[in-house]
């Protein structure tokens, strides 16, 4: 757990979560929610809230809802990661043989974050955010201490 806490990438995606919910059809859910389901490594089930998180990645991503499915949300994570990765220099074939459950924590981490970059990519992300508030873009500290340290909530 102590490894989870301390990627910068894991607050990082719950706050994109927590950001985008409504509008990418994203699960309401705690960070610590997204530490344990992370760490529900090589369960047969895997963590449901990281499953419904990565195919609704993939679904706004491909801009195929109807199509990506739990059943195959595995092969179009492949393809999208083998794809992307090997243009970003990284190791293309990280899924290959083997499902996203049984990935070192790491990795699952860079694949999550990864997910949430491609998925402002994708070409409805105009249309989807124009209606959004600009206030709910906003992240206010919870308050300062006595030496100027500011304390963020994700």
């Amino acid at each position: 757990m102590e490894d989870v806490r301390s990627w910068w990438e894991v607050p990082s995606i719950a706050h994109f979560c927590s950001l985008f919910r409504a509008a990418f059809n994203l699960l309401d859910f705690d960070i610590e929610d997204l530490e344990e389901g992370l760490l529900s490594n090589g369960q047969d089930n895997d963590n449901l809230l990281v499953r419904h998180l990565i195919l609704s990645l993939l679904q706004g991503y491909f801009q195929r809802p109807d199509v990506i499915n739990d059943e195959n949300r595995e092969r179009y994570l492949a393809e999208l990661i083998r794809k992307r990765w090997a243009e970003e220099q990284k190791d293309p074939n990280v899924l290959e043989g083997r499902s996203f459950a049984f990935l070192p924590l790491r990795t699952k981490v860079e694949i999550l974050y990864s997910l949430c970059d491609y998925r402002l990519e994708a070409p409805d992300v105009l249309d989807v955010l124009k209606n959004l508030e600009s206030d709910s873009l906003r992240v206010e500290p919870l308050g300062k201490d006595n030496s100027g340290a500011t304390y963020w909530y994700f």
